[in-house]
């Protein structure tokens, strides 16, 4: 996995050689987190020097059990130390759909 500047690209700098998907920079720019090919959620500090970038080896944080196809199964907070995660279900719980529900009212 690499990250490169816009709308110049540059040189492109590698984040992880092991792969990665779905990433997400923190809001400040400081950090890029990503999910690695067994998903772990990983995070790699990034700092702006001299008009150039340098990265921070990557960090594991947590596993996420992630649902096949899920092109987008986390998402970072604002302050970067939170995170919105949509995981896999195995307990096998069903959705219910109610049809006319207002007419159960009356």
């Amino acid at each position: 996995m690499f990250v490169a500047g816009f709308p110049d690209p540059g040189i492109p700098h590698l984040v992880s050689s092991a792969g990665g998907r779905a990433p997400r920079w923190a809001r400040d720019g400081r950090s890029l987190f990503y999910l690695s090919p067994d998903d772990e959620l990983m995070k790699v500090a990034v700092q702006s020097v001299g008009g150039g970038l340098t990265l921070a080896s990557p960090v594991r944080l947590f596993r996420i059990r992630t649902q096949p196809y899920n092109a987008h199964p986390f998402d970072v907070h604002p302050d970067g130390r939170r995170f919105l995660v949509t995981t896999a279900n195995d307990a096998g719980t069903a959705i219910v759909l109610i049809q006319n529900w207002i007419e159960e009212l009356n």
